[in-house]
């Protein structure tokens, strides 16, 4: 093939003819039918591409990627450097063994009535649940049902006490909440057994009772 002839059949774009033949309309190259798609200007690896962004399409209505959503919890960093504080500063068997203490010298200040020691435990917005009856909240609110159950306590000739089983430090280390036995004696020297939990928060790096529900 000589050189005009050569360069005559380059410059030929081959034709697809659908339906009739004879129909000049229905017939186009493939330059015209990118531009029809709207795909004119393609390279070798736009047909890939086109792909993928259609099936994108179809499956999240969008060609742009969606932005994740914000995470709530801390990041992956902040967690480990906190919980490494944790571990630093903090003996949580040792904590767990003082809230065990502070529940026992409670009990035995329940036992002898001294109402200004309790005081101490408590939280500026502690909160007492007792059976039946609405929610006692402040210090100073739960001192004087304190002193209230106390006084009910010795008209009828009962004895109160409890004795922590488990106590449970948070990530954080400034909440924890242990749980144990609760036992009143009747004046004919019939035992009832309940049960009780106490929320903890620290206050000035001393553990103080947020909440004392018991049954």
């Amino acid at each position: 093939m000589n050189t005009s002839a050569r360069s005559a059949f380059q410059s030929e774009k081959p034709q697809i003819v659908w339906g009739d033949p004879s129909d000049s309309s229905r017939s186009y190259d493939r330059g015209s039918q990118r531009a029809r798609c709207g795909f004119s200007g393609e390279t070798p690896r736009d047909g890939p591409l086109r792909g993928l962004r259609f099936v994108w399409t179809r499956l999240f209505g969008t060609t742009k990627p969606r932005s994740p959503k914000p995470s709530r919890s801390l990041p992956q960093g902040r967690r480990r450097a906190r919980a490494e504080v944790f571990r630093g500063s903090l003996n949580p068997a040792a904590e767990r063994e003082t809230l065990m203490a502070l529940e026992r010298k409670w009990s035995g200040m329940y036992g002898r009535g001294d109402v200004e020691g309790i005081s101490a435990l408590l939280a500026e917005d502690s909160v007492l649940l007792t059976p039946g009856q609405s929610p006692v909240v402040g210090r100073e609110n739960v001192i004087e049902a304190t002193r209230a159950l106390l006084a009910a306590d010795a008209a009828d000739g009962l004895s109160v006490s409890w004795e922590p089983q488990a106590a449970f430090i948070s990530s954080s280390g400034d909440m924890a909440y242990d749980y144990g036995l609760a036992t009143t004696t009747l004046a004919d020297g019939t035992v009832v057994e309940g049960s009780y939990l106490v929320v903890w928060t620290k206050e000035d790096g001393e553990w103080k009772a947020a909440a004392d529900i018991f049954n």
